[in-house]
């Protein structure tokens, strides 16, 4: 025995060295191959969010059947990184809440479908492991969808279903907050783990088929859910906390447990996750940017030039190839090799490791993993084979679960012990910025991000109080007769603890007289006031694109509001003055040259607003 084992020992020693002597261009034709012969599995790639951000939705303003140097995908970077399959990300920011999260999930899946029918020749959307197989052998990549954070179903196993039905095949169970039913690793813990909810939230994904995600939550949540689970977990993009100590790497307490679950943990490519040098500038910077914070509060440019300055006199560390297949190495050696994969994170992340640059990059990982001896078939493990085997044993579980129940009826409202209704205000009023030529501002408002003033500030209001129900019924361009009009059905049948109430610009555009205007108010507050629901009453703005005699009439409607508003059921709130730039007091703008609204004037709109519902909300302690 001791004779055999030597042998084997210096076989292994042999294939290790020749494999680190086998020059760089082999190693990656050694790589590109074995792409070739099973499909690379990416766990989380952002580019769906890419389209949201940066051109509002349209996939032809960010073509990737084009180099695109500004994100990190593309299809000929795709190409060249052999990757097979991938699941697109369907993120939305944790700050969105209630049907604001539903719709905007909607939203981001509806761009996947859209890429599917943009780019046929290339993607085909995958609804199972077997779908995976068949696109890869075909010769196009495999499409799947990814939903990022239990904040998207609203607390409504109904809508998972819903989800899992157009095609989302994987849940984070939550992003960087805590869910009703679910701690995350970046925020304080509130339920030590999952609630019965969240429990409940597990088993149907299980029963559904869909595969449990638990990057992104915390350790007592990970351990909460591998135990329920009756089917193996994910981490779609994660690394090992043993190498860099982050809340959002997985333990090696959870690494250990995965050899029974059968799950598998996605190495990810987040700089800052793989290098603990990297990790520990992060937490420089962000300490010298609450230090600015707090000296130039309402300064944002000097904030700006204070990081520029502290950046360039501490140059940003950079995590490498090496880090990632670190982070393999250990997963490797405390749970084992069948349960690695991958996750980039691709247009998720700031910066890049170097050598994973992009997607095209992947081969630089497998040639660094064959450059430490790894077998092929231990590769092709990681590469996605490792993956297609827990998709097929959820798919298993899936079946025999369905054998044994329907789907189940729990109500998140009967889950818990103590639940409370949830605060909800009404953004109610006109606009005239949406589809102004040359508007500029990027920020995409809930629920339906056209863009006007009532969204941006409705938006603002929901990163503030992600708690609070906020729901936007503006729309742009009515006057206050049209928005009268609607009341009934956009306001009062809501049930609101409140309204914000900002309209009458477009009448005095449109040369009505200030009288129609106040009459329109006055029954507004009226039926508000009838249904006990308290009134936010804010002033109107006077653009850049005004006349004097427009700006007085103005002016006259803001100064009745004001006197009007009985600090009850109408109250009053100077939105004109909070939107005004510092340099142009009079208008929104943040310069007399600018012919539409800036995102911190609408965000000052939301600053004092809010305060004012807070008074709502502390009168009524959620009692309607």
């Amino acid at each position: 025995m001791l004779k055999t084992f030597s042998v084997l020992a210096v076989l292994a020693i042999m294939t290790t060295v020749s494999a680190q002597q086998q020059p760089e261009s082999a190693l990656l034709d050694r790589a590109r191959a074995l792409h070739r012969q099973v499909p690379l599995i990416d766990g989380h790639n952002d580019y769906p969010w890419a389209v949201r951000e940066n051109v509002q939705r349209d996939l032809d303003k960010l073509d990737i059947t084009k180099p695109q140097p500004t994100i990190h995908t593309d299809i000929a970077r795709l190409k060249a990184g052999g990757v097979g399959a991938q699941f697109w990300s369907v993120y939305t920011p944790s700050d969105f809440a209630g049907q604001t999260a539903v719709t905007a999930t909607l939203e981001q899946i509806d761009i996947v479908h859209q890429m599917m029918r943009k780019y046929p020749q290339t993607f085909e959307l995958a609804l199972g492991a077997a779908d995976v197989e068949r696109i890869f052998k075909s010769g196009k990549i495999a499409s799947m969808i990814g939903m990022e954070g239990g904040h998207s179903i609203d607390n409504s196993l109904a809508a998972l279903r819903m989800f899992y039905r157009l095609g989302a095949r994987y849940m984070t169970l939550t992003h960087a907050k805590n869910t009703a039913w679910a701690d995350s690793a970046t925020d304080t813990p509130q339920h030590g783990g999952l609630t019965p909810f969240g429990e409940q939230v597990v088993r149907e994904m299980n029963w559904l088929g869909m595969l449990v995600d638990l990057s992104h939550v915390s350790p007592d949540t990970m351990t909460d859910a591998i135990a329920i689970s009756e089917a193996p977990v994910i981490f779609s993009h994660s690394s090992a906390r043993a190498l860099n100590d982050v809340p959002r790497n997985v333990p090696d307490g959870v690494l250990q447990m995965l050899p029974k679950n059968g799950g598998i943990v996605m190495v990810t490519f987040v700089p800052g996750f793989l290098s603990p040098k990297v990790a520990a500038w992060n937490n420089l910077q962000t300490a010298e940017t609450n230090r600015l914070q707090q000296q130039f509060p309402n300064d944002e440019a000097a904030r700006k030039q204070g990081v520029d300055a502290w950046t360039k006199a501490n140059p940003a560390p950079r995590a490498t190839v090496a880090d990632a297949a670190d982070h393999i190495d250990h997963i490797r050696k405390v749970a084992g090799i069948d349960h690695i994969g991958l996750g980039g994170d691709f247009d998720g992340i700031t910066s890049v490791p170097e050598g994973l640059e992009d997607v095209s990059t992947y081969p630089n990982l497998t040639a660094e993993l064959l450059r430490r001896g790894y077998k092929e078939d231990e590769v092709k493990k990681i590469l996605g084979l490792n993956l297609l085997r827990v998709w097929k044993a959820a798919e298993v579980a899936a079946s025999r679960l369905q054998k044994q129940r329907g789907p189940s009826p729990m109500l998140f409202e009967r889950s818990e012990a103590v639940q409370q209704p949830q605060f909800t205000v009404v953004a109610m009023g006109d606009s005239t910025t949406a589809g102004t030529p040359g508007w500029k501002s990027r920020i995409e408002a809930p629920p339906h991000g056209e863009g006007d003033a009532t969204s941006q500030y409705a938006y603002w209001l929901v990163r503030a109080h992600p708690e609070w129900r906020v729901i936007n019924q503006g729309v742009n361009g009515e006057r206050s007769d049209q928005i009268l009009a609607r009341f009934d059905r956009d306001v009062l049948q809501q049930r609101p603890n409140a309204v914000v109430l900002i309209a009458g610009v477009n009448d005095v555009y449109q040369g009505r007289p200030v009288s129609h205007v106040v009459k329109q108010l006055t029954a507004m507050y009226d039926v508000s006031r009838a249904a006990g629901i308290p009134v936010i009453a804010g002033t109107i703005i006077p653009y850049n694109t005004a006349t004097p005699d427009q700006n007085a009439r103005m002016h006259e409607i803001n100064s009745w509001i004001r006197k009007t508003a009985d600090g009850d059921s109408v109250r009053f709130v100077d939105t004109r003055t909070a939107a005004a730039a510092p340099a142009n007091p009079d208008r929104l703008f943040e310069s007399p040259d600018d012919l539409h609204p800036s995102p911190a004037g609408y965000r000052r709109m939301a600053d004092a607003i809010g305060p004012v519902l807070e008074t709502v909300l502390n009168r009524e302690q959620f009692h309607r």
